[in-house]
């Protein structure tokens, strides 16, 4: 039999996000079911009897799937991770609140470090789950880049990823 990877199931929204302009986009899993919201919209749903819940010392991945194939072509920024589902209107919320309401994220990856290979877990579960970029400990040529933030008068004067 084939066993699958932890990656084996994929949700994929129903509008796209490559326009040029920012997009807020939160995934929730309960189970196997999931969903996709869209600057703070429900967009789509799925649910699969094959999703695996990772056991032991797997990393969590953004940008690309475990094997490191399939590339994000984008910028990621502030990547949370809660261990209790969200509501919408709690997603809503986590838009512009830098303090989520309700539980505390035991991830939130800030990406504010700039240089090197480290990103910090300011999440409650912190330094045990700092993250690294690239699929080296080093630095190399298929590491991504950092963004640098700039303050911009027509996001109400808030720091934003340009």
């Amino acid at each position: 039999t084939n066993t699958p990877l932890p990656e084996d199931f994929s949700l994929a929204s129903t509008i796209s996000v490559n326009d040029g302009a920012w997009h807020h986009v939160a995934v929730t899993r309960s189970g196997n079911f999931m969903e996709i919201f869209i600057d703070g919209d429900f967009n789509t749903s799925g649910s699969a009897s094959n999703v695996l819940v990772p056991v032991g010392n797997v990393p969590l991945t953004f940008g690309s799937l475990q094997t490191n194939l399939n590339y994000f072509k984008g910028q990621l920024d502030e990547i949370r991770v809660f261990n209790t589902v969200r509501s919408e209107s709690q997603i809503e919320s986590d838009m512009i609140n830098p303090n989520p309401i309700g539980t505390p994220e035991v991830g939130f990856w800030r990406f504010e470090e700039g240089t090197g290979q480290l990103v910090s877990n300011s999440g409650t579960l912190g330094a045990t789950n700092n993250g690294k970029l690239g699929s080296s400990g080093g630095v190399d040529a298929s590491d991504p880049l950092w963004a640098l933030r700039v303050k911009n008068t027509a996001d109400s004067g808030s720091e934003s990823l340009r």
